[in-house]
């Protein structure tokens, strides 16, 4: 009977630390995927908005280049009117500390 108890216990132990390395790895993936989005859109707000990028001589002077332009910044204005909603610092921050909780939730059953 006692092997059977302890069977069950190293069987929760070893499932308890399966999950808690699935969750690390998910909500690393989640991270690493919401810094690069919150990157992206920095950049192309950065580019869109930038006058010395609109005062190249591409967009000036052909007609493809002043509508391309055009596209550039309002795709810039609008992800900058849209940004604040999607609030991915705050994402950033509940992944970060999910990350870091499985993370040391899997490091202490490790040890056991």
């Amino acid at each position: 009977m006692k092997s059977a108890a302890l069977f069950d216990c190293v069987k929760s132990i070893n499932d308890t630390f399966r999950t808690a390395l699935m969750n690390r790895k998910y909500y690393g993936h989640r991270l690493t995927a919401t810094r690069s989005r919150s990157v992206v859109l920095d950049i192309i707000i950065a580019v869109g908005t930038s006058s010395a990028v609109g005062a190249w001589f591409i967009w000036k002077e052909t007609s493809a280049g002043k509508n391309a332009w055009a596209v550039v910044a309002g795709l810039a204005a609008l992800l900058a009117l849209i940004k604040p909603f999607l609030n991915l610092p705050k994402q950033i921050e509940k992944y970060s500390k999910l990350f870091v909780g499985h993370g040391d939730v899997f490091y202490d059953l490790k040890a056991i």
